[in-house]
């Protein structure tokens, strides 16, 4: 790798030269593929491996890449690099020494959209280490300010991420403090808790059910939420399964009306659900509760 400096960088790292040319291994990919010399996977590691050089020279040189980060940032977010955790921790340090505000968060939604968190089907998630990793550099990145900040980004972390806590080496303890701490963050930011983010599938997790103390916050979460859900379905009307009244509040009502009503009948059921596979778990005393709903029905 030549020397750089400032004069020089925004030609080393344009048309010409070494990022075009090492993202440019797509052609020798496929001609080395077709002619069974390489691997996909050999070739994506010869990518990643150059970059890490590339990488390394930037940060020794220490030359100004303002005129090239954002051309730098965009071909990382591509496979393979997205998916290596040197990589990914690079890019993120640089939005953050580059970037404002803004930037970072969209940015951040970016990485978050382009890694592929699917599961292989072929095997369990818990063993595709390369992924469990990624997932735990991201929730180490975005544990600062201006991510926790943003509505937009922590929907994005709980639809995306949150999913794969039970996946981390982490102690159950550490991952209810995890969550309980991404939760704080969100009520923070919205008026009330999403119920997209409520019914997130992580509550369902042995490590959450078989712990009284969590399984009681979130059955109070719960219980909370059904109760604003199920106000405006009385208000309507509605009674849970009698399809005759749901037709009735259909016809009744316009279309605006209608598209909340079907929400709110959804996240009913969610939730309702939810709250019955904690009482079946046994883990909580459910006459405190009832108590709680009483109270209410009172002030009500």
């Amino acid at each position: 790798m030549p020397y750089m400096c400032n004069e020089s960088i925004s030609y080393l790292l344009g048309e010409k030269w070494t990022l075009k040319e090492i993202d440019a291994l797509n052609a020798l990919n496929n001609y080395l593929i077709n002619n069974k010399k390489a691997t996909d996977n050999e070739i994506n590691d010869i990518k990643v491996n150059l970059s890490h050089i590339l990488i390394d020279s930037l940060d020794d040189a220490k030359v100004n890449l303002t005129p090239v980060i954002g051309s730098i940032l965009e071909t990382f977010l591509k496979s393979p690099y997205i998916n290596d955790v040197r990589m990914l921790d690079w890019c993120f340090n640089k939005s953050m020494q580059y970037f404002g505000d803004s930037e970072k968060i969209k940015y951040a939604c970016s990485v978050i959209n382009h890694i592929d968190f699917s599961r292989d089907q072929s095997k369990d998630f818990s063993c595709d280490q390369s992924k469990i990793k990624i997932a735990e550099t991201l929730f180490f990145n975005l544990d600062k300010e201006p991510y926790e900040n943003s509505r937009k980004l922590q929907e994005l972390i709980w639809d995306k991420l949150v999913a794969y806590v039970n996946d981390f080496n982490l102690s159950n303890q550490e991952k209810s403090r995890l969550i309980l701490r991404l939760f704080d963050d969100v009520k923070l930011l919205f008026n009330e808790v999403p119920v997209s983010i409520l019914v997130n599938d992580i509550f369902l997790k042995d490590f959450f059910m078989r712990q009284p103390d969590f399984a009681k916050w979130y059955f109070y979460q719960l219980l909370k939420k059904y109760e604003g859900e199920q106000l405006y379905l009385n208000e309507l009307g509605y009674v849970y399964g009698n399809e005759e009244k749901t037709n009735e509040i259909v016809k009744k009502h316009p279309g605006y009306v209608i598209k909340i009503f079907e929400e709110k009948m959804g996240n009913e059921l969610k939730i309702r659900t939810r709250m019955m596979k904690i009482l079946r778990n046994g883990k909580i005393n459910i006459y405190e509760y009832m108590n709680i709903l009483i109270m209410n029905s009172w002030e009500n």
